[in-house]
């Protein structure tokens, strides 16, 4: 009957029936299952339409007339945001559409004759997503669907070099205009392949594979329209066998590549792997500690003996050392590498130290290795210099090997 009465029931029938309509709304953005899923066209406000379709498990641009496929990791974010629920729940549809345009996904799954439709409207920090024209919308953060425009889904692919195509790897380096701290420009080198072979004599080889392997294929990390600036520090020409020479043109300060008239921002370790010095940064060619017999710094000279000891000779004689510290100095210069090379007038010089060795094969023939601190050189980096060439020592080896010359007493502790 309609007599009012009070009665007791379980929480959690309670916790139910004090839920709110919002408690209850089905956030996803799309129902369309993922996996049956074979159509996609995307329709903005403001830019040209985008349709997609699947094609043995790729996704493909459905003009027939298109020469590459889309961007696979740009689809799959797609997707990935086309099926992440609403983060900041229900809200009412904004009565007009946005001034900072609107997009419409339609969807269509394997056997589906009509698309699933999603409507995005953005706001200056939300996106409003109205599914299949609902009376209601979706709110989501801007993180999700940020870029729809055709150079996004535009495969990132610049160009794919067989590495057994090319005959040589011409770079050329300039310095920046703007340089505020020394630097290693400008330089330029030619390595070529001789006898369909690398001449790998003064280079690198693991940065030299480093690089064709990034050449192959070259992505782009995101394309641009048109740069606001674009000051090439590097230019690199791939002559290849039977087919023309590839040129490549890049601004290492906004990490901006351009070829054949694309311009595309590249990711910090291709930017590394196309711009970086290709020459051996093997300066000293001390193959193994074992080469070295004498290392002399100031009046103190450092003799290793085949077994492995030392002994320090001074004007007064023979004198009492640390010999993990000597042993530290003989294994830095012997495993001495440039960790960049360097243009001596880029730099305010002071007065250097001056580090003489000799090898176990040659002790008669001394050679010479000058250290200047950074408070000698006007920069925050240890500088070298080895028959004329110059180079940045890491700080770490620096100081092995100065030890001596900064502090004598220390090698005698």
């Amino acid at each position: 009957n309609d007599t009012p009465a009070i009665f007791i029931i379980p929480a959690r029938n309670a916790d139910v029936l004090a839920s709110k309509i919002d408690d209850v709304r089905d956030l996803r953005l799309v129902t369309t299952r993922r996996d049956q899923l074979r159509e996609i066209r995307i329709t903005p406000s403001n830019a040209p339409e985008l349709h997609f379709v699947l094609a043995e498990g790729v996704w493909r641009y459905a003009d027939p007339a298109a020469t590459h496929n889309a961007d696979q990791d740009a689809v799959k974010q797609l997707l990935d945001d086309l099926y992440a629920p609403a983060d900041q729940g229900a809200a009412p549809v904004p009565g007009r559409d946005s001034p900072l345009g609107n997009v419409t996904i339609q969807l269509t799954a394997a056997g589906q004759t009509e698309p699933e439709t999603l409507k995005l409207m953005y706001g200056l920090d939300t996106i409003y997503a109205v599914r299949n024209n609902e009376p209601i919308a979706y709110r989501l953060s801007d993180k999700c669907f940020r870029d729809l425009t055709p150079l996004h889904f535009q495969n990132r692919t610049v160009i794919a070099i067989n590495p057994a195509d090319i005959t040589a790897i011409e770079s050329r380096h300039i310095r920046p205009d703007n340089a505020t701290r020394p630097t290693p420009y400008p330089w330029q080198l030619r390595l070529a392949k001789r006898d369909n072979q690398w001449d790998f004599a003064g280079f690198d080889t693991q940065r030299i594979q480093n690089l064709t392997t990034h050449l192959n294929p070259l992505r782009a990390d995101q394309w641009i329209a048109t740069p606001l600036t674009f000051n090439p520090h590097c230019t690199l020409r791939i002559p290849r066998k039977d087919q023309a020479s590839i040129d490549i043109s890049i601004d290492t300060e906004y990490m901006t590549g351009q070829y054949q008239g694309q311009y595309f921002k590249l990711s910090r370790e291709t930017l590394e792997a196309l711009t970086t010095d290709l020459r051996d940064r093997d300066v000293l060619a001390i193959d193994d500690i074992s080469d070295l017999h004498t290392i002399t710094l100031g009046d103190h000279t450092y003799t290793r003996a085949d077994d492995g000891s030392y002994t320090v000779y001074t004007p007064h004689g023979n004198a009492p050392f640390d010999p993990q510290r000597v042993a530290a100095m003989f294994t830095a210069l012997a495993a001495c590498r440039a960790d960049a090379y360097a243009h001596p007038e880029h730099f305010k010089l002071g007065t250097p130290h001056t580090l003489t060795f000799t090898l176990a094969a040659a002790p008669d023939t001394p050679r010479t290795l000058k250290i200047w601190p950074p408070s000698q050189n006007g920069s925050t980096r240890y500088l070298a210099q080895h028959n004329n060439t110059t180079f940045i020592l890491t700080t770490r080896d620096a100081e092995k090997l100065l030890w001596a010359a900064t502090d004598p007493a220390l090698m005698n502790k």
